[in-house]
């Protein structure tokens, strides 16, 4: 399994909520337009983590392909350009990581 981890903070116009809003019900349609995802995960900061600082990131997202292949061809699909356009409306560019990899289950 090939896992990709994407690490970001949101627009600096954009509060917390309208951020996650646009995530889950704007981007998710048009990221799983993505072929051979098997898993989409979002993550977001305990909102605890907000009370006394900005958390580094305002989400993770994790995306799942069967193999290294998959993703390759994934990466070059219009639906992988789209969605990574989309990205623009809702993340600061300048705060994006990434960590492609994969898994060493220990429990």
């Amino acid at each position: 399994m090939i896992k990709c981890f994407y690490g970001f903070k949101r627009k600096p116009n954009m509060t917390v909520e309208e951020f996650k809003h646009y995530w889950r019900v704007i981007h998710v349609p048009i990221a799983l337009e993505i072929p051979g995802i098997k898993k989409y995960i979002l993550c977001y900061p305990l909102p605890s983590e907000y009370l006394n600082k900005e958390p580094v990131y305002d989400g993770v997202a994790e995306l799942w392909f069967n193999s290294e292949e998959d993703l390759k061809f994934a990466m070059q699909t219009e639906a992988w350009q789209i969605s990574g356009k989309d990205g623009e409306n809702f993340m600061e560019k300048s705060s994006f990581i990434s960590l492609i990899s994969t898994e060493d289950v220990i429990i």
